[in-house]
């Protein structure tokens, strides 16, 4: 699967190998993303996951004895709940991420990417539903564990994606941040949030947003790029369009120095976007669109045996 556009008969096969994606076993998003085998609520569950200092409120019969003799001081032991969540996808489908200079362009990478999380996560028995990014007010597809919603979702995807080209008007600069309020407004509490984007429009803006989704829910950001934003072209002249004002301008890579510039540039709008996450403990992991897209997420979450799935 490349090219500029997708459709739903591609992101109903990516279904037949995405279904094996251990997405809640890469180990640098273990901690953040853990489905209906781990929550990081935390109760009266079957998985001991700490022992911690006694806090008002905590439950007495929790007192881990042997610590608090040993230290004198009284202690807790905590535990992780298995509990059913939601799997909630937010896609961006917006007109900047009609772009791409290799294989794919960034807007199929990240359906392609959106639909093998999908599949995975109904194949772990999680409710799957998601919402796209585009510049329009998008409705959120509610999860379900169904196989029905998810080709309702996939469905969704292609269309937008069917509608994107190189003349139509960038999206509104704040539209990001209001995706990621309609995320906060529509989602249940202690869901598994999925944000697909090149994160070109994760301004200041979205901060609190971020802030706030962070706090009630699980989230993992998928950092979709193409190799121009991380190192210049061969030298020569080149037209390009930023994607959001919808300004061209010429693009001269002659120089040493225009190339060190420009490099410089993309590194620091790189590691801005990687800060703000941090900030609020929100795992990233990169997608490169000049790559094949399953092969990249099944070096992230590694694969496992498959099982019968009633959708």
């Amino acid at each position: 699967m490349s090219g500029a556009y997708t459709d739903l008969h591609q992101l109903v096969e990516l279904g037949a190998n995405a279904r094996t994606l251990g997405i809640y076993s890469a180990q640098h998003v273990r901690s953040a993303l853990s489905g209906q085998h781990r929550s990081r609520l935390r109760g009266r569950g079957i998985d001991f996951d700490e022992v911690r200092r006694y806090q008002a409120g905590d439950d007495i019969r929790s007192i881990d004895w042997r610590v608090t003799a040993r230290s004198g001081v009284p202690h807790t032991k905590l535990y992780r709940e298995e509990r059913e969540r939601p799997v909630v996808i937010l896609l961006d489908q917006s007109p900047a991420m009609f772009f791409g200079t290799q294989l794919n362009f960034k807007s199929v990478t990240a359906a392609e990417c959106a639909a093998a999380l999908a599949w995975a996560a109904l194949e772990h028995g999680d409710r799957v539903g998601g919402m796209l990014a585009t510049g329009k007010q998008e409705p959120l597809v509610r999860p379900y564990r169904s196989q029905r919603i998810l080709f309702h979702w996939l469905q969704t995807i292609a269309v937008a994606n069917a509608k994107l080209n190189a003349e139509l008007d960038p999206a509104p600069a704040d539209y990001f941040a209001q995706a990621l309020i309609n995320a906060q407004h529509s989602l249940d509490t202690g869901a598994a949030l999925f944000i697909i984007s090149d994160g070109q429009a994760l301004t200041p803006d979205c901060e609190p947003h971020l802030h706030r989704l962070a706090k009630h829910h699980d989230l993992l950001f998928v950092r979709i790029s193409d190799r121009l934003e991380q190192s210049p072209p061969p030298q020569g002249y080149y037209p390009i369009n930023d994607g959001t004002t919808g300004r061209a301008t010429l693009l001269n890579t002659n120089s040493t120095a225009a190339q060190t510039q420009y490099e410089h540039l993309c590194h620091q709008q790189r590691s801005e976007m990687e800060q703000r996450l941090h900030r609020f403990q929100i795992p990233l992991v990169d997608l490169d669109c000049g790559q094949p897209t399953l092969p990249q997420l099944q070096r992230i979450f590694p694969g496992r045996a498959t099982r019968s799935h009633n959708g």
